[in-house]
């Protein structure tokens, strides 16, 4: 081989070997760390904890939060608040604007009438034929209206005694609902056993819904109020409200009052089933706590939204324990 051929070869392989051991100093060894079984894992410096996603994250909560849940005494109530304030940060705002909601379990006859006039109806006019109601039954079905102390109760039996429904039509109501509460009454008195598992909080949801919806007059959103504020179930999302879906546009969509009062007239705005996918995006499945959700749309909607449970009953109940009260001094 000629001398200029060799040294060419030479200079070659003392570049590569130059290159080789340049990179090889320069290069920082494959860093591991232990893993908390003792074992090693690749490719992440020792030391160095992994951190969590930024959607694993704990959310700081703010001191107005903070200040509502020391306020808070039920752990169920404390939890779903807590649980809005991660998954729907849109919601954050409301939870400091509105009360926080107040589920109780009640009589579900007496929460069922409720709610049957309250379908369709405001909540401020639905009171006023509330307590009209009360009033009448109380002074012309003896035993109708049990009401010592509060939570005051309706009975069933008294109710169903009555010849027809002309009292509720006097009260204000439809010849519809005065039909409906008259036959609820008497299927609670026929049917006993269809309506235990109501009363005793044993029924499943679906099953609630099922047997809830066999009564004339009463649909799925009735059944729903008696599960929200009779029950006390948390995980209810009220099929077909109007309040709802209007507070649903504004703050999942950020639409304004006026954008909202236009779809209303257009009837655009969501559907149940778009709400529920909206969810279910949101929260990465079928969600929990939905009552609450609820709650904080309909004062999002409304802000004095009536509720068909028993505060509305306070008027009464002070004015009859009041009288109760007279009659026992005079005695």
């Amino acid at each position: 081989m000629a001398p200029a051929r060799l040294q060419s070869i030479r200079r070659h392989f003392r570049t590569i070997y130059k290159r080789k051991t340049t990179t090889t100093a320069t290069t920082k060894p494959e860093a591991t760390a232990t893993s908390s079984d003792g074992g090693y894992v690749a490719g992440r410096r020792p030391g160095r904890r992994p951190t969590l996603s930024r959607a694993r994250r704990p959310v700081p909560l703010t001191p107005g939060v903070v200040e509502l849940l020391a306020h808070v005494t039920d752990p169920v109530d404390g939890a779903a608040i807590r649980y809005i304030y991660e998954k729907l940060p849109r919601m954050r705002p409301l939870l400091e604007l509105h009360p926080p909601a107040r589920f109780e379990k009640r009589d579900v006859f007496t929460t069922l009438v409720r709610s049957i006039i309250w379908q369709q109806l405001s909540g401020q006019a639905a009171t006023v034929v509330w307590l009209r109601l009360l009033r009448m039954l109380d002074a012309q079905v003896p035993g109708s209206v049990r009401c010592l102390e509060p939570p005051l109760v309706l009975d069933p039996v008294a109710i169903a005694g009555m010849p027809g429904p002309q009292l509720f039509r006097e009260s204000g109501l439809s010849n519809r609902k005065s039909d409906t509460i008259l036959e609820a009454a008497r299927a609670f008195v026929a049917e006993p056993d269809r309506f235990v598992k109501l009363n005793d909080g044993s029924a499943t949801d679906e099953e609630i819904i099922h047997t809830l919806v066999q009564l004339r007059g009463v649909g799925v959103w009735t059944a729903h109020m008696v599960m929200m504020f009779g029950m006390r179930r948390s995980n209810v999302f009220p099929i077909g409200d109007l309040a709802i879906r209007k507070a649903f546009a504004e703050v999942f969509m950020g639409l304004s009052k006026a954008a909202v009062q236009k779809r209303v007239k257009a009837n655009t705005l969501p559907t149940d089933e778009d709400m529920r996918r909206r969810l279910r995006r949101e929260l990465g499945g079928d969600g929990e706590y939905l009552s609450y959700i609820s709650h904080y749309m309909w004062r999002a909607a409304n802000p004095g939204f009536v509720y068909p449970d028993d505060r509305v009953d306070h008027g009464v109940t002070d004015e009859w324990a009041a009288r109760s009260r007279a009659q026992d001094a005079r005695a």
